[in-house]
């Protein structure tokens, strides 16, 4: 049986204090990921308004070894229009940054654009679709499981704190945080230390999505406020 867990308010409930980074670990030309830990054959790329994806058979299924990256109304890079949680105070107050235009920029390049749910469901390319819960159960259970799949499925670098992964497979899973709507306002949080990413599934009438964490080896299923920003990686149908 899976384990679901639910987030609170902004859908991150954070125990540490979090240091805003752009991390040196830069993808290279043989895994978008910048780990360089899977060294298998890839399936045929995809193009996508002028991008090039990377696709990778992993199991029975094939998917796109990185985040969609694709500008359209209802996605945003992150820290676009908005603010960046980068600490807590002493007295657990928000310390929030601004993001200078080539920070936005940087953060889409590496790990994608965020988007809202109802865009998330349409912008996977013909042939493609946004995974659903069972969709993700397969690629989690060829993992090796909720409990540790997240250990192979991240990337060798770019997660802080020593939480890289193995990629052993090409999905190359880096922690690009997630985006929230906030009294009207967008705030952003968790780049290097957490990554959601969109399920077309729902429970209870809220989107689900799959979270992974730097200190954490599982997957977590977990319910998203409607009003939140999460990554989209397309399956092939």
């Amino acid at each position: 049986m899976k384990t679901r867990s639910f987030l609170l308010a902004a859908g991150v409930v954070l125990t540490m204090a979090l240091t805003f980074s752009c991390s040196s670990d830069e993808p290279d030309d043989n895994n978008p990921g910048g780990g360089g830990g899977y060294t298998g054959p890839y399936e045929t790329p995809i193009t996508i308004n002028g991008q090039t994806y990377k696709t990778v058979k992993i199991g029975t299924q094939i998917w796109m070894t990185e985040n969609l990256n694709y500008a359209v109304a209802g996605s945003k890079c992150y820290g676009e229009e908005g603010k960046v949680l980068i600490s807590r105070d002493e007295d657990d107050n928000t310390i929030t940054k601004t993001l200078s235009p080539a920070e936005v920029q940087a953060n889409c390049v590496k790990y994608g654009r965020l988007y809202d749910w109802p865009t998330a469901k349409t912008v996977c390319p013909l042939g493609w679709h946004l995974p659903s819960n069972d969709d993700w159960d397969v690629l989690i259970d060829y993992a090796g499981g909720d409990e540790t799949a997240g250990t192979k499925l991240k990337a060798k670098s770019g997660w802080n704190d020593n939480g890289n992964g193995t990629d052993e497979f090409g999905f190359s899973a880096l922690p690009g945080g997630n985006g929230y709507l906030d009294d009207g306002d967008f705030d952003f949080a968790a780049i290097g230390y957490y990554s959601y990413w969109w399920s077309a599934s729902e429970y209870s009438g809220d989107p689900d999505i799959r979270r992974m964490r730097h200190d954490r080896e599982y997957v977590v299923l977990s319910s998203f406020r409607l009003s939140g920003l999460c990554y989209v990686r397309c399956v092939k149908d």
